[in-house]
């Protein structure tokens, strides 16, 4: 059935089921006991000081079980990577690096079985987002893709349009999802065109992100709202006619003659 997310099924009991099937999988995935893969996922921290005062990143793991079949529908690279480690007998293990938020792993598998993605949860975390969007990317799960920036078309904020055009960016030139780009890609200038929205903007991390590592994507976006005034009809000014001296004067020239000519 389709994700709740963006349809509801007239079908109320059936609407019951499919959410039951849900909790029950997000018990299942949540316990960590089920399942004939695990994934690593080495999380990216802060930085910690060492003995000899050298700054090194600090690494943590976390674990989540899920199963080979299910995950392999979903993924070409899934497939391809479960029959290469049967063949090499190597262990059944996946390892994810360079996560920011500690639970992406866990709802990228919840999208894979049952087509929800977390919406309160990723409106309050960027991080998240932009986990999921990279595994999806990893992972070729193009569905999930096309969902994330549905959802971040849905709810343009100052939070979240930084990560909007970042992602843009990244997918600019894919083909896969190019109507969904192009449409999130139109909200945000939009959005950034309203003085307070960008004043807002401006204040957040993102910004500072896009003026020193993708300053292309600003250029872009001033050469768009460039792009759509100059593409705006231009309409002549209409206002009162005011009569001068030099148009009175004519006037009244223009009716002497009349009159003599008569």
């Amino acid at each position: 059935p389709p994700p709740l997310l963006y349809s509801q099924s007239t079908d109320i009991q059936r609407n019951v089921e499919w959410q039951e099937w849900s909790k029950g999988v997000t018990d299942m995935i949540e316990s960590k006991k089920y399942g004939d893969v695990e994934f690593i996922c080495e999380l990216s921290g802060g930085k910690d000081e060492s003995q000899d005062g050298k700054k090194t990143q600090q690494q943590q793991e976390v674990r989540w079980k899920a199963h080979k079949d299910i995950l392999s529908k979903y993924s070409d690279v899934f497939a391809e990577m479960f029959e290469q480690k049967q063949e090499s007998l190597s262990d059944d293990e996946v390892i994810v690096k360079d996560l920011k938020h500690p639970l992406t792993m866990k709802y990228v598998l919840l999208y894979i079985y049952t087509g929800i993605i977390p919406r309160e949860e990723l409106k309050q975390n960027n991080e998240l987002c932009e986990d999921m969007l990279q595994c999806a990317d990893i992972y070729h799960i193009y569905k999930l893709t096309a969902l994330l920036f549905r959802f971040m078309k849905e709810d343009v904020n100052t939070s979240n349009v930084g990560v909007a055009l970042l992602a843009c960016k990244r997918y600019k030139n894919a083909q896969f999802c190019k109507d969904v780009v192009d449409d999130l890609k139109k909200t945000t200038s939009i959005f950034l065109r309203k003085p307070q929205n960008l004043k807002e903007f401006l204040k957040t991390p993102y910004c500072f992100t896009l003026f020193t590592s993708h300053p292309d994507l600003i250029q872009e976006v001033m050469m768009t709202w460039v792009n759509e005034e100059e593409q705006q009809p231009s309409h002549p000014v209409t206002g009162p006619v005011i009569e001068t001296k030099s148009s009175v004067h004519k006037d009244r020239v223009e009716e002497k003659e009349e009159k003599s000519t008569t």
